[in-house]
């Protein structure tokens, strides 16, 4: 798991938050990618939504989109997976 939310400030062309507007978070299908808990979620009363991601087992980099119905461009997470060299196991002991 990522140590923070995936986050994001929805605001209308004047600049003000955008309270209950859906947010869909959007994860490569395959290759290096995350599970998105939840894949969809409302803004609060100040305009900010986020989801957990969790990475897979793939190493890479990859981006996450979060869309707004209504909104020309999407916001992107840039992530990327890697290995934690301390759960790596060697057959033959040696590191």
């Amino acid at each position: 798991m990522f140590g923070q939310l995936l986050k994001v400030q929805v605001n209308d062309a004047d600049g003000n938050p955008v309270p209950n507007a859906l947010v869909t978070f959007v994860a490569p299908v395959s290759g290096a990618s995350a599970v998105i808990s939840p894949s969809s979620v409302m803004t609060d009363m100040g305009g900010q939504a986020g989801v957990s991601a969790t990475a897979n087992a793939i190493v890479g980099s990859y981006e996450v989109t979060a869309n707004v119905d209504g909104a020309a461009i999407p916001a992107v997470f840039e992530l990327t997976n890697t290995i934690d060299t301390s759960d790596v196991i060697f057959a033959d002991g040696f590191e």
